[in-house]
């Protein structure tokens, strides 16, 4: 299934849990990630490792948040 639960992983990297579109997709080290908007693929895509590193680090206290 897609990263981040298909939230768009620029918006996680900025700590926002923005729900990812299906029809705007991008296969990274064959992993699927779901985008908002186009202009948040294109900059996951200029800078994948960057947002990534990002996303991950805030994923587990979103997760959280989006629990209760």
């Amino acid at each position: 299934g897609p990263q981040f639960g298909g939230y768009d992983p620029v918006d996680v990297a900025r700590g926002v849990a923005f729900a990812g579109n299906p029809q705007i997709w991008l296969i990274s080290e064959k992993r699927l990630y779901l985008f908002g908007r186009a202009e948040t693929r294109d900059a996951f895509a200029a800078a994948p490792a960057t947002v990534l590193n990002d996303a991950r680090k805030r994923w587990v206290q979103l997760q959280q948040q989006l629990a209760r």
